[in-house]
This record gives C-alpha cells, sequence and structure tokens, in this order.
C-alpha cells in the first residue's frame, strides 16, 4: 500500500515547470463517522492501493496527495442520516411531542456518532440548544502559537409539527364543546343551538 500527505482544501495540482507531473483528483467519499472518530481506508486507483489515514475533524475539501503516483484523493462528506455538519459543529434535528415542547419542556437523547448517547434538555418552547465540545475536532494555536486541540459544539434543533397542534386543539375543543352541550341542554336549551354551531367549526 503507498501512503500520502494530507493538504488543505484549494485547487488542484497541474502541470508547469520545473518537469512537475499532472496530478489528477478523486473523490474519497467518507462518513461523518469517519471524520468523527478517524479511520484508516483502503482505496484502489489505476492498479493500486492506497492506504489513507484518515484524521479526525478533516473537512470536505482536504487532499492527500500522492505526486509519484500523479494523483490527489479530495475529500467528500457523504450525506448522513442524523447529522449535518456547519465547521466544526455538528447538527441534529428532534422532533418532540408538542405537549412537552409548550408545557414541560424537552428531554431528548442523541445517539451520537460514536455511538455514546448524549442528552439535549430544553426548557418549555424553546427550540435550539448546544451540546459544548461534542462537535468535531480541531486544532488551533493559542496566544502563544501552541497549537491545541479543541472540539466543535453539537446544536439540536427542535422540529414541532404545527398541524399536530391544530389537530389536538381541534380535538380538546370537540370534548370541551361535547361537555358545554351536555350542560346546556339540561340548564339551558335555547343555548344549545349557539354551542352546535361552534362544533361544527371544530369538525372541519
Amino acid at each position: 500500500p503507498c501512503k500520502g500527505g494530507a493538504q488543505g482544501g484549494g485547487g488542484g495540482g497541474g502541470g508547469g515547470g520545473g518537469g512537475r507531473r499532472m496530478v489528477r483528483q478523486q473523490p474519497l467519499n467518507l462518513t461523518l463517522e469517519e471524520l468523527y472518530m478517524g479511520a484508516s481506508k483502503q482505496v484502489a486507483y489505476n492498479g493500486k492501493t492506497y492506504t489513507v489515514a484518515i484524521q479526525q475533524g478533516w473537512k470536505a475539501g482536504t487532499k492527500i496527495t500522492y505526486e509519484e503516483d500523479g494523483v490527489s484523493f479530495v475529500v467528500a462528506e457523504e450525506e448522513h442520516a442524523r447529522f449535518s455538519r456547519t465547521g466544526n459543529d455538528l447538527i441534529a434535528v428532534c422532533h418532540p411531542p408538542m405537549l412537552d415542547f409548550l408545557l414541560r419542556g424537552v428531554s431528548e437523547r442523541v445517539m451520537h456518532l460514536d455511538q455514546r448517547t448524549v442528552t439535549a434538555r430544553l426548557p418549555p418552547r424553546s427550540l435550539t440548544t448546544r451540546l459544548r465540545g461534542e462537535g468535531m475536532l480541531y486544532s488551533m494555536r493559542d496566544a502563544t502559537g501552541a497549537r491545541t486541540r479543541e472540539k466543535g459544539d453539537l446544536i439540536v434543533h427542535l422540529f414541532c409539527n404545527w398541524d399536530e397542534l391544530l389537530l389536538q386543539g381541534k380535538n380538546w375543543g370537540r370534548v370541551l364543546l361535547m361537555l358545554g352541550g351536555a350542560f346546556l341542554m339540561l340548564k339551558e336549551p335555547q343555548s344549545f343551538f349557539i354551542l352546535i354551531t361552534l362544533y361544527s367549526f371544530f369538525r372541519r
């Protein structure tokens, strides 16, 4: 197996002076799990097998170049069923029960990319929370110039089905109107017609 060096995103290599050979770019499709945890992946190209050591936190556009073979593998992130990525942050969307969202608050268990379960807790009627340090690994330089390793965040968005809220409201309205109708039939029959008109609205 061959080994190469990683580079940041940018334009592809090409021919030019000094006898440099043309470098062809090939996509290297990686899952978010591989980019989050790191992995070793074998890639076949032009009759050769290359072993790519995937580093945690690599982004789309990162290049692994084998100049002697004239090939550069360019990282592409595969679409994920539960997460998306923005920079060094991971994004997840949850669909809580409407009653929890409105009244009780939400406690959502999220299965992370490394199979850990993390819990996102939100007070009633909150739509977003941020779990610090649960995103992608990246490196940066501190005030002294030393390179440190940090992690982005996991941002959890709540998506509420407002059609469900309307349906639940209508269902409760029907129950209350039926109870009110029973009361009016006994106490005030002349008001029962008004109640029937309201009930017809909630049946739509």
